[in-house]
């Protein structure tokens, strides 16, 4: 199975990871302006990044790819709305044909 199989069990089953997960807090394969107007469902300035093109998608190497999924949650005690809850790491390996 190819890498490109792989990449729609990732972004679109989520759940498969944990129910924190499946949020509308994620977006992928998109730019940095695109997945915040996703996010936060309005339009964002470009001049608001240093590279408004920049995309937050999957790495992929020679044996393995590589994605990141996080989730925040809101916390007012230490003086910021929210922070980082989970972090997941996805590497998916390339099978060795014996």
């Amino acid at each position: 199975m190819s890498y490109i199989r792989f990449h729609p069990l990732v972004t679109q089953a989520r759940w498969l990871f944990g129910p924190e997960f499946d949020s509308s807090e994620y977006a992928s394969n998109v730019s940095l302006r695109t997945a915040t107007e996703k996010i936060f469902a309005k339009r964002v300035d470009p001049s608001a990044f240093k590279n408004a093109k920049q995309r937050p998608d999957m790495l992929t190497l020679a044996d393995a790819t590589l994605s990141v999924v996080g989730t925040e949650i809101f916390d007012g005690t230490d003086g910021n709305l929210s922070r980082i809850r989970d972090v997941l790491l996805i590497e998916l390996k390339k099978a060795i044909r014996p």
